[in-house]
């Protein structure tokens, strides 16, 4: 590696596992994802509790925004979707949709030029939330439908039931109840055959 490539590598490395943990630290019962371990050399950000988390991202939002866009300006993929994961607690709680938006639609570019299917169906359903939050219905279930689709073949129950789940939160808030309840039903379904008992637990608080 090029001593500005090492360098960038660090700086993104620094970046997503400083955000992956403070994640953890907002969302605990949030389903992980794998990271590779963090490069020679990368320090991380101390972030030991749930308030020095949302500090952290307070202080950080604008430069990981920038992180996103510099790893898919270099096609640094998989450090693209996934800072865009880490950042969807934060932007949810404090309701930046179109940073989320953003963010989740250069996830979507980035999963798909490294082929990986599962990647990128959680940054179409990451992107759709966006949508829903702001009332662009349509729009979600634009990126919804492909999402089933890219699941269908793989074997995570768990992923197609949190996409069911958010096609049902688009329905919910556009005023079809009988539509968003046939969605939560197949989620429950899923979740259960999946053993996920808090995606169990949100589908029947749904449902009820």
């Amino acid at each position: 590696l090029g001593e500005g490539t090492a360098a960038l590598w660090r700086l993104l490395d620094h970046y997503l596992h400083s955000a992956y943990a403070a994640d953890r630290l907002l969302s605990p019962f949030r389903d992980a994802i794998a990271l590779a371990p963090p490069a020679p050399g990368v320090s991380l950000a101390p972030v030991g509790d749930h308030m020095h988390a949302l500090a952290w991202f307070a202080a950080e939002h604008a430069n990981l925004l920038a992180a996103i866009d510099q790893a898919a300006d270099r096609e640094e993929d998989t450090h693209a979707w996934q800072l865009a994961w880490t950042l969807a607690t934060y932007l949810d709680l404090h309701a930046h949709w179109r940073d989320r938006g953003r963010v989740h639609a250069v996830a979507v570019a980035a999963a798909q030029r490294l082929e990986d299917r599962s990647a990128e169906a959680y940054a179409r359903c990451g992107l759709a939330r966006s949508h829903i939050w702001l009332g662009r219905y349509e729009e979600a279930r634009a990126e919804l439908r492909p999402a089933l689709h890219l699941l269908d073949a793989l074997s995570e129950p768990v992923a197609l039931a949190d996409v069911h789940r958010t096609l049902a939160r688009s329905y919910a808030r556009a005023g079809q109840p009988a539509s968003a309840l046939s969605h939560d039903e197949q989620a429950l379904a899923l979740y259960q055959y999946g053993g996920h008992r808090c995606g169990q637990a949100t589908a029947l608080n749904a449902i009820g």
